[in-house]
């Protein structure tokens, strides 16, 4: 996936579109520790991060999802299913280790890279 003007929601801080951000489903089965990382290509976001650096700057939401893994797009659902949010950084990538347990009726995890701005992309 990748961030289009649809998509560049930004951080839930920044403003309410943040639940538009990509978002990728994660099934657990069985409890286990999960490492998570997000990577985002230098070449492009090195001058971003230069001229506008507070926008720019990269997290990752953990959210219980929905089953069936539909995205969740209400910023008020979202904000009620964060399992875990990294601290939004001047980096490239971001990680997360989790331990994680199988969510009701097999409902996925759902992972949402962000920027801190809204319309980064």
């Amino acid at each position: 996936g990748s961030w289009k003007s649809a998509s560049a929601g930004g951080s839930h801080i920044e403003g309410g579109r943040w639940t538009h951000n990509p978002q990728y489903v994660l099934t657990i089965s069985a409890a286990a520790t999960v490492e998570i990382s997000v990577e985002r290509p230098s070449n492009k976001w090195d001058r971003l991060l230069k001229t506008n650096t507070m926008s720019a700057l990269l997290g990752l939401y953990v959210l219980r999802g929905e089953e069936g893994g539909k995205p969740i797009r209400s910023p008020t659902a979202a904000m009620a299913n964060i399992v875990h949010q990294t601290t939004f950084m001047p980096n490239h990538e971001v990680k997360a280790t989790l331990f994680l347990e199988p969510q009701p009726n097999g409902a996925p995890y759902i992972l949402m890279p962000a920027t801190f701005g809204e319309g980064m992309r």
